[in-house]
């Protein structure tokens, strides 16, 4: 129907928009890991994050069912702190991918590495447990919190990302350890049952690394803590932090009070001495000839000088507390520094090989490798490609479990750490080869029988 307007003048005339497009153009891969490809593309004038899978896992139902799980939680979280999906698409050259919408900003990681002020960490650090406490309220364990996981938008607000490895109570049959281990809470490290303060120890460990201000400290420790003693909710942390930061703010203004009144006698006691001064002059130029104004003067002298001492002592007594203060603050640092380091050395080389055992002892477990190889009694084509199958399965999910160390340790540490787990690898392979060729043996002397 033709209402008689003309909008050929605003430009709404059928055509103007050469963006509008029903398909992805421009299609980009970003980058690729050994189970998720990412990518970006153009369509309706703006770019759109396209998450999808390798190719070589597009048909295998575990990890198809996982991008389904992952495209489900994030349509159900819809929060201003949470990367946005909008639909599950086939991509011409990626495949079916979760289309999300495109952040520009940087991880936290990287601002971090930049420098934070303490207002503008704490300020993010809020938006983040509003987000992580949105998603618990959904009854949603994200399982991978750390700072390459978090965006941190152009115009400064925290967007949460990847939640591949996230849980909740309708996926059960996908529930594994997973995470990364720096900041995997224990128990999700030996496997245990997803629950919210498994989130609640990464929050430590993240807020550990920020310039937070001292009203976190208590609540940081609690984070760290075993389970049991651990928040039971984000909310009940975040009322903590507020209490905290209240009483620390009352300190603040009992001290700020304490040093005006510090300075106030300070001020009357040099004002005191002033007029003493200036009244001792005028005393002194009326009775010039007296005998007694030099007895009194000798004595104003002296007090004068008491005065001048008293003063002194003040203001050395005042920077002597100044720098016990500050040397006390740089000590406590020098401990927190000088434990945090410690901690971190030693749990690093008894609990990566032991957790990566662990990994590889799961990973065998879920393909049921063991229990094929043992059971067989005939080598044919589909117990052929079953086997491989599990074999490549188990060597990607160890080899992306080895990757994902580097978000941890730095590049010499990286080194050591590859030189100890491929060959365990490799050894894992070769008992495989040597499990295979008895299979084999065992077979064809069965045939022969």
């Amino acid at each position: 129907m033709n209402s008689g307007v003309d909008t050929s003048a605003s430009g709404i005339g059928e055509g103007r928009f050469e963006g509008v497009s029903p398909v992805f153009t421009e299609v980009q891969l970003i980058s690729e890991g050994d189970i998720n490809i990412l990518g970006k593309g153009k369509r309706y004038g703006r770019w759109w994050l396209l998450k999808g899978l390798q190719p070589d896992l597009s048909e295998l139902t575990q990890y198809v069912e996982m991008l389904h799980k992952e495209f489900e939680l994030l349509m159900k979280a819809q929060h201003p702190g949470i990367v946005q999906a909008t639909g599950l698409e086939d991509v011409p050259g990626l495949g079916e991918c979760i289309v999300m919408e495109y952040v520009e900003g940087s991880t936290l990681k990287e601002v971090m590495e930049q420098g934070l002020s303490s207002r503008t960490a704490a300020r993010l650090m809020d938006e983040l447990t509003d987000a992580v406490a949105y998603i618990h309220s959904l009854g949603i364990v994200h399982r991978d919190l750390k700072p390459s996981n978090i965006i941190v938008t152009q115009g400064g607000h925290v967007k949460l990302i990847d939640f591949g490895l996230a849980d909740t109570r309708a996926h059960a049959f996908l529930k594994q350890s997973a995470g990364t281990e720096r900041y995997m809470s224990p128990e999700q490290a030996a496997g245990g049952k997803p629950d919210a303060r498994n989130d609640i120890y990464s929050l430590g460990v993240i807020m550990q690394g920020m310039p937070l201000p001292w009203s976190y400290r208590r609540s940081i420790a609690r984070c760290l803590c075993p389970i049991e003693r651990r928040w039971e909710s984000v909310e009940e942390m975040k009322e903590s932090i507020v209490a905290r930061r209240l009483l620390v703010r009352r300190m603040a203004y009992v001290a700020v009070a304490a040093v005006m009144l510090a300075v106030a006698f300070v001020a009357g006691v040099s004002l005191q001495h002033r007029a003493s001064e200036r009244d001792f002059d005028a005393w002194r130029a009326s009775h010039a000839d007296s005998e007694m104004m030099a007895v009194t003067a000798d004595s104003l002298a002296v007090q004068l000088q008491e005065r001048d001492a008293e003063i002194a002592a003040l203001h050395s007594n005042v920077q002597q507390m100044e720098q016990t203060m500050q040397r006390s603050n740089d000590s406590m640092k020098q401990v927190i520094a000088t434990m945090d380091a410690d901690a971190v050395a030693g749990r690093q080389k008894a609990k990566v090989v032991g957790a990566w055992e662990m990994r590889l002892r799961q990973q065998v477990e879920a393909t049921r490798l063991e229990q094929m190889l043992d059971t067989l009694t005939r080598w044919e084509e589909p117990w052929v490609t079953r086997v491989t199958r599990s074999i490549m399965d188990v060597n990607r999910a160890m080899r992306q479990y080895i990757d994902n160390l580097g978000n941890t340790y730095d590049e010499r540490e990286m080194a050591d750490i590859k030189d100890t787990l491929l060959p365990m690898l490799k050894a894992w392979n070769d008992s495989m080869a040597e499990k295979i060729r008895k299979v084999k043996e065992r077979a064809q002397k069965s045939s022969e029988m």
